[in-house]
């Protein structure tokens, strides 16, 4: 049995929860755990259970308390649990310390206390978070009283907080910097003044080498120290002034930003405002007045009612406050598509930042930590929409001081505002003379028209406050002859009287009074954009359901729009389609399209889908063999997209991400097995270069199953191929040499030369990762003379400039010399520029470690050229580096100082923590020479020495 009053009291046995359906009951068993196995007098039970009542008032209701639980008690084989004596009036609750936690938590501190004062560290540091983990909220949770009160502050002040600095303490004694700052996060929102705790986050920061991060913190907390009439300890002031004077040592000057060199992007990520918001003055003002006292806020209401627009529009509002920029989520809580998982959002987030796939931490506290690193120091607005639960939204809000998330639900989350400190705002609906005003903007407002004002005021009664519902109902009427505008009211009154007046049935009648009334052709495109699983969808992609022109497509979303059955997603060519209306069409669409429709329908697009990614892989890698066995294009399909160069591939594949993962799980769902497979075989290589690859993994684990499914062993092949470097990306290289391997044995049973030689190749790269050069050297000597049976110069480039790789680091580099120069010939042949930029980097490094300075300054020089067509930054930051190091050793420091800071402006918009340090390490050594041996220094000091004589 457990006995748990660290929260609310709940009684367990073997984990199962008792039913204590009294308050009173839970408050006996509060109290009297309290002071376990302790006589607790009678009156004063009564006191906690009834603070406001006299003794004489209550006697008999306490008695049948206690006999209630008694018999709780004695069903639970614990007859004696509670003893009564009637000669001291007492009650006494008799259980073993370990049944109750908070007696647990008791010992286990005093454990922890003890093993630290024998420098036992690893065990105080178990004692310690065991005796957290058994804090579930507010001890004593159920009582009220003011000695209730009372002891939950001396058992916070006295066993919690120490606790908590001791735990800490240890881990930074132990050199666990991370698991420090990650348990001061929630301490310091508690305790916001706690010179103890702030002192703790300081020297985490400094021992992670974030001086500059430490000294900020600092002085946001001294600010606040002040403001409350408090000074800051010497230890503390001693602290701060350690990690400013690191601070200088490391920090180096702000670089002059060259011409043409890549500039910080700052992300604008808000959909688009609405020119006629109306209303919600004082849920405006409310927002405004918000602004720099918390760090969450969460918009509620119904559908429809007008969160998303709410928040959008004082986001744009108030963009001003927010310099660093603004991030936007929609997380999928409602509506047709998976919600959006928590590590993928984060995985969103940081990429927004400028954090490149093979950066992003593999595990959700990594991505966490990063995030919170990332917007230390930002100003910024996160607008996270169409939340389902407080789940999915907690570990997305970061805890950087200046940043504010806003985010939207249709549920009341109360746990935030108890845990994380969240303000929530209820949106309700428009009150009357906003929903005129509404109508007014939408339609024009004749004063004079009294009977148009009476037919307005009475259509805003039966829109029900939605805004959503205003605006479709406004949009009607405008399309209506004025004369016929009573008429139009008294059909929709009648349409609503027939079903319950609730927000579902106004949603209903509302949307279906308008759909009825679109033209056929229109009609038709709103219930097939309900076949679409995306977000977001262009004209192109409406002219592949419905069999059009992408240019007469635009003009019938357009037309839709101005209906407001869907919406403009951004300034775009991109439209949305609101959840409500998404389910309203895929209802019609059920009931008014032929089955046979549908799936013609739905096979278009994935045809069109399939194409044009399969022209975006071909436009940025000519050389690669196509995905085999597409589908022909038919007579009835929308010609696919085609792309004039590099940035218009890499520019549509990155708008349509989230669609074409979403096309791969609808595919699979719909058992187009196919499809499923060669869509992400398609973008494989394409979304290798930029943003998490949460996504890619999902979708290839699909793939791999369909393709399985098909019987077709060259598509799974391809596919464990795939799935395999992309664990590679992530690190996971164990998994991905298992899937190399499966592949391999498939290939070999199915003969199949390119699946042995591509399975040969990424395993040699794995051996390369362990070190393992000669077997690394072996397998990609294997894969490069497969590649030349099957005539593919492609291939033999890859496998070439590998083989260069491992020469190198075997330390034979006239051998590796001569594979790079063989892999640059093939790829100039194929015609590949990020290979070419590659292999060009490489001859660089390699010419600079053999002395040749000039050469590895032409290399370099002709490698940033093809960075900068084939848009590679991550690439393109190596090679500035190796060009720093080249110009160090020419002697020209100027332009070795330009090249470094090059590389870092990079590096630190990539988030490549490897690659910043070494240009750093570069840019350190540069200033620190620079001044005596550059001739203008010799000079400048010269000039000085007459000066002083």
């Amino acid at each position: 049995m457990l006995l748990r009053i660290l929260g609310p009291t709940e009684l367990l046995v073997d984990g199962q929860p008792v039913d204590l359906v009294r308050l009173k009951q839970r408050q006996l068993l509060a109290w009297l755990g309290l002071h376990l196995n302790q006589p607790v007098a009678a009156e004063s039970l009564a006191e906690q259970l009834w603070p406001d009542r006299d003794w004489s008032q209550v006697r008999s209701a306490l008695h049948q308390t206690v006999s209630r639980t008694r018999a709780v008690l004695h069903r639970l084989d614990r007859p004696d649990a509670l003893i009564t004596s009637a000669r001291t009036h007492t009650y006494r609750l008799n259980l073993e310390a370990d049944t109750v936690d908070l007696h647990q938590v008791e010992a286990l501190t005093r454990r922890a206390q003890q093993a630290t004062s024998r420098g036992e560290l690893d065990d105080a540091v178990d004692a310690d978070r065991r005796a957290l983990q058994l804090w579930r909220g507010e001890p004593l949770a159920d009582l009220a009283s003011s000695a209730a009160e009372q002891a939950r502050l001396h058992f916070t002040e006295t066993v919690l907080l120490p606790c908590c600095r001791r735990l800490i303490a240890n881990y930074l004694a132990l050199g666990d910097h991370d698991a420090a700052l990650v348990r001061l996060e929630p301490l310091l929102a508690r305790h916001p003044l706690d010179q103890g705790f702030a002192a703790q986050r300081i020297t985490a920061l400094m021992h992670t080498s974030r001086h500059g991060d430490a000294c900020a913190y600092y002085t946001s907390f001294n600010t606040r120290l002040r403001a409350e009439g408090e000074e800051p300890t010497p230890e503390l002031v001693k602290l701060y002034r350690t990690a400013r004077d690191h601070r200088s040592l490391h920090v180096t000057p702000a670089p002059t930003q060259a011409p043409g060199a890549p500039q910080p992007a700052v992300p604008r990520q808000l959909p688009r405002d609405l020119h006629d918001f109306t209303g919600r003055h004082d849920l405006l003002d409310t927002l405004d007045d918000l602004v720099g006292h918390t760090h969450l806020v969460v918009v509620t209401g119904m559908p429809g009612v007008g969160k998303t627009t709410l928040a959008t529009h004082w986001a744009h509002r108030n963009r001003h406050l927010f310099t660093d920029g603004q991030l936007y989520l929609d997380a999928r809580g409602y509506g047709p598509s998976a919600p959006l998982d928590p590590h993928d959002g984060l995985g969103r987030l940081l990429h927004a930042l400028g954090t490149p796939a093979d950066q992003l931490p593999t595990d959700t506290e990594g991505r966490r930590d990063l995030l919170n690193q990332t917007l230390a120091d930002r100003t910024m607005l996160i607008l996270i929409d169409n939340v389902r639960d407080a789940d999915q939204l907690r570990p997305l809000v970061p805890t950087a001081e200046r940043c504010l998330t806003l985010a939207t639900s249709r549920t009341q989350l109360p746990s935030l505002a108890i845990f994380d400190a969240a303000h929530t705002l209820t949106t309700p609906p428009l009150p009357h003379a906003d929903r005129v005003e509404l109508f007014d903007h939408i339609l024009g407002h004749d004063h004079g028209d009294q009977q148009h004002a009476q037919v307005t005021d009475r259509l805003a009664e039966l829109s029900g406050g939605l805004p959503l519902a205003v605006r479709v109902i406004a949009e009607r009427v405008r399309s209506q002859p004025r004369d016929d505008l009573a008429g139009l009211a008294d059909d929709l009154g009648e349409h609503l009287t027939d079903a319950d007046d609730t927000h579902a049935a106004i949603i209903h009648t509302v949307f279906s009074w308008s759909y009825t009334a679109l033209p056929a052709d229109l009609a038709r495109l709103f219930r097939l954009l309900a076949l679409f699983p995306g977000s977001t969808i262009g004209p192109d992609t409406a002219a592949a359901i419905t069999h059009t022109t992408p240019r007469l497509a635009h003009r019938q979303l357009t037309a839709l729009a101005a209906t407001h059955l869907i919406s403009h997603a951004d300034t775009s060519r991109y439209f949305r389609v609101h959840n409500l209306l998404g389910q309203f069409a895929a209802n019609r669409l059920r009931d008014e399209q032929p089955e046979h429709d549908l799936h013609q329908a739905r096979q278009r697009l994935y045809r069109w889908y399939l194409h044009t990614t399969a022209n975006a892989a071909h436009t940025l890698a000519p050389a690669r063999p196509p995905v085999p066995g597409l589908p022909p294009v038919t007579d009835t399909d929308a010609p696919p997209r085609s792309f004039t160069d590099d940035t218009d591939a890499l520019t549509w594949c990155r708008a349509e991400r989230d669609n074409i993962t979403a096309l791969v799980r609808d595919a699979a769902r719909h058992e187009d097995l196919n499809t499923a497979w060669r869509l992400p075989a398609n973008v494989h290589e394409i979304f290798e270069r930029f943003g998490s690859q949460d996504d890619v993994l999902e979708t290839h684990e699909i793939a791999l199953d369909c393709a399985r499914h098909t019987g077709d062993e060259i598509a799974v092949i391809g596919t464990l191929n795939n799935l395999g470097t992309t664990c590679f990306a992530v690190h996971d290289y164990a998994r991905g040499a298992a899937h190399f391997e499966e592949g391999l044995r498939l290939a070999r049973t199915n003969g199949s030369l390119m699946g042995q030689a591509v399975c040969t190749h990424n395993l040699a790269r794995f051996r390369l990762e362990l070190g393992d050069t000669d077997h690394a050297i072996e397998l990609y000597t294997t894969a490069l003379r497969l590649h030349e049976q099957l005539d593919n110069p492609a291939g033999q480039a890859f496998s070439a400039h590998r083989l260069g790789d491992a020469h190198r680091r075997n330390g034979t580099l006239s051998q590796a010399l001569g594979w790079y120069h063989r892999a640059l010939s093939l790829r100039e042949q194929v015609g590949s520029l990020r290979g070419q930029g590659a292999t060009h980097t490489e001859l660089a490094r390699l010419r600079l470690e053999l002395g040749q300075l000039d050469l590895a300054l032409a290399h370099a020089q002709r490698a940033l050229e093809l960075h900068t067509r084939s848009l590679d930054q991550a690439a393109a930051c190596h090679t500035w580096t190796t060009l720093a190091a080249i110009h160090s050793r020419l002697g020209d420091t100027s332009a070795a100082i330009n090249a470094a800071r090059h590389a870092i402006d990079l590096a630190d918009q990539l988030h490549d923590l490897e690659a910043a340090a070494d240009a750093r390490q570069i840019l350190t050594t540069l200033h620190a020479t620079a001044f005596t041996t550059s001739p203008l220094a010799a000079t400048h000091l010269g000039q000085n020495t007459e000066r002083r004589g």
